[in-house]
């Protein structure tokens, strides 16, 4: 699986929208999909989204390794917010940035 290309919300989201459905993905992994899903769908910030995102798939990989799919979403989620983060924005995850399961 090549990595994916987020070049924007509407696509971000159609990427969420068919990931949910791959059958190689664990559980776990599709509920943090789900509930990305979920905020964009809401109009929540879309780097905020990959963040939460992003910080939650280190928590299940620290747990249990990550499928080699969603190991393709996670560095795709990484690259798409290093293009867009606004200069002087700071990377640190804090402890509660990811989603809980």
């Amino acid at each position: 699986m090549e990595k994916f290309a987020i070049s924007n919300d509407q696509e971000f989201l159609e990427i969420l929208y068919n990931y949910a459905l791959n059958p190689n993905i664990k559980d776990r992994e599709r509920k943090i999909v789900q509930l990305g899903r979920k905020e964009l769908e809401n109009k929540v910030y879309s780097l905020s989204v990959a963040n939460r995102m992003v910080a939650s798939f280190q928590r299940e990989a620290i747990s249990s390794r990550l499928s080699k799919d969603t190991s393709v979403l996670y560095n795709s989620l990484k690259d798409y917010i290093s293009k867009n983060i606004p200069l002087g924005t700071p990377r640190v995850a804090g402890i509660n940035a990811g989603y809980d399961l």
